[in-house]
Parts: C-alpha cells; sequence; structure tokens
C-alpha cells in the first residue's frame, strides 16, 4: 500500500441558532456598526457622535442584546437602546436639549426665539427636529395658557 501525507481541514461552524449576524444600522444618531454576537449577549458601541449633556462619562455608547429566537427560529437583534447618544444633525441635537427643558414665563420667550432660529431653513430638518418642533410649540403653548 503506497502511503501518502493526508491532511484533513475540518471548519467548524457554529450554528445560526447560537448568535445574531454583524450588521451596519444608519439612524438619526449616526451608523452603528453591530458585531456579530451570541444569544443573549449585549453589545456595546460608541456614540458616533459623542454622548448627550447629562449622561456619564462612562455610558457614551448604545447597547443592544441579541434575543432568543422564538421555537428554535434564529435569534434577532433587540432594539437598541441610544438614549445616551447625540443626533448626527446639530439642529436637531439642539432641539432635543431644548425639548427637555420645562417651559416657564422665565424662558418661554428665548425658547421660543431659539426655535424660530434653528427652523429658519427647514430643509435642513429631518421628521425627529419636525417631531420635536411640535412637542416644544405645544409645551410653549400650553405655558401661555399658564402665563396669561
Amino acid at each position: 500500500y503506497p502511503c501518502c501525507d493526508v491532511t484533513i481541514s475540518v471548519e467548524e461552524e457554529i450554528p445560526e441558532l447560537y448568535y445574531c449576524l454583524a450588521e451596519e444600522v444608519e439612524t438619526e444618531k449616526g451608523v452603528f456598526s453591530w458585531v456579530t454576537a451570541s444569544t443573549n449577549s449585549t453589545v456595546k458601541v460608541l456614540c458616533p457622535h459623542g454622548t448627550v449633556e447629562g449622561a456619564p462619562i462612562n455610558k457614551g455608547y448604545s447597547s443592544r442584546t441579541c434575543i432568543p429566537g422564538t421555537s428554535g427560529l434564529t435569534p434577532v437583534w433587540g432594539e437598541a437602546d441610544m438614549s445616551r447618544c447625540k443626533y448626527a444633525n446639530k439642529k436637531t441635537q439642539e432641539l432635543s436639549s431644548l425639548s427637555l427643558l420645562s417651559v416657564t414665563s422665565d424662558n418661554a420667550v428665548e425658547i421660543a426665539a431659539r426655535v424660530l432660529d434653528l427652523t429658519n431653513n427647514s430643509h435642513e430638518l429631518d421628521d425627529t427636529a419636525i417631531g420635536m418642533v411640535t412637542d416644544i410649540i405645544e409645551d410653549l403653548s400650553r405655558g401661555s395658557k399658564l402665563f396669561s
């Protein structure tokens, strides 16, 4: 019998039932690149445009959990928590900060003037910013009724 060297290569594949695939997601807060993750693990990704004011310094990331699939199905990515991340659009970020303020008789005029300035070029506003403008105007309207 002739003898020869035989090399057998076996690549071990991890069944897709055990992990969520890597994916890149573009949002109003930037592009987030999620790496492959095993079921029930949470992945953290740095905020592309920085962290909102007031967020703890060591919490400058978004997080997302790989959730097990039901009845043997492939796991899926859960909703990402991007609450600590700034918006990519500077106007949206500033409107977000304004929307967190409580309207008082002392700051109502200043808030209204800032919203007017930020919405001057409305083509620069995304859907999220327009929703924030609506909320701020409603808050100003409610406040004006209380102040009169």
